[in-house]
């Protein structure tokens, strides 16, 4: 019973070491990726995106940013939260901005 208590602590030790050094470590590449190729996505999202409108879906774009970071980076994207790109490349983000920008002037 020692035992297995000794353990579940040591497993609870693992695990917040994990999420407090490993995830973030983790969290901070992808990101530093995201911005290494975004413009290189962005520039081949251009050229794309009249296809990708007459496809009518969210997904297929979303597939198209991920195919193009995993053939830039030459790892597999289908799994990697591409939240942070879209919120910081966001649209509708842009045009606020940009749109917020010009009732300054």
């Amino acid at each position: 019973m020692i035992r297995f208590l000794i353990d579940v602590s040591i497993s609870f030790i693992i695990l917040g070491l994990f999420e407090a050094v490993v995830k973030p470590i983790s969290i901070q590449l992808t990101k530093r990726s995201l911005i290494k190729f975004t413009p290189i996505v962005l520039n081949k999202l251009d050229q794309a995106f009249p296809d990708l409108i007459r496809s009518g879906n969210a997904e297929s774009l979303d597939t198209f940013v991920r195919n193009t970071f995993s053939e830039l980076s030459g790892e597999d994207w289908s799994n990697i939260d591409t939240d942070y790109f879209w919120r910081v490349y966001d649209l509708r983000v842009t045009l606020d901005k940009l749109k917020s920008l010009d009732n300054l002037s």
